[in-house]
């Protein structure tokens, strides 16, 4: 629930909720991949929240490279955070919540982007 609050708080009405689901989908997919316990920090606890464990650094960092038009090096992530098992179904999700996202302002250009700047270029 506190997923959907926070997507309230920071996307516009029509994306949030759109986000949250997303987001718990990904997670549900890491989590149904790895064999051992996914780590986390509380994010009650202020201090504990502060500091990102390795497998929350990895969850984001897939994000992270997703969003930015690198897939290579987020199925890197999702491989490693997903101990070496079956990342097929984690990394469809985590395409579907990258779009639903906002892109980021230092987004690599993709094919379309890449196509209105260089109108002449082979594609």
């Amino acid at each position: 629930m506190a997923a959907f609050r926070c997507a309230d708080a920071g996307f516009a009405p029509a994306t949030g909720p759109l986000i949250a689901t997303q987001a718990m989908r990904y997670i549900d997919e890491v989590r149904k991949s790895r064999i051992s316990v996914f780590h986390f920090n509380s994010a009650a606890c202020p201090p504990c929240a502060a500091v990102l464990t390795e497998h929350e650094r990895r969850l984001m960092l897939a994000v992270h490279w997703a969003r930015r038009g690198h897939p290579a090096r987020a199925r890197l992530e999702l491989m490693l955070l997903c101990e070496g098992n079956e990342i097929a179904h984690a990394m469809a999700r985590l395409t579907a919540l990258s779009r639903a996202l906002p892109a980021p302002a230092d987004a690599a250009p993709g094919p379309a982007q890449t196509a209105a700047l260089h109108p002449g270029a082979p594609r």
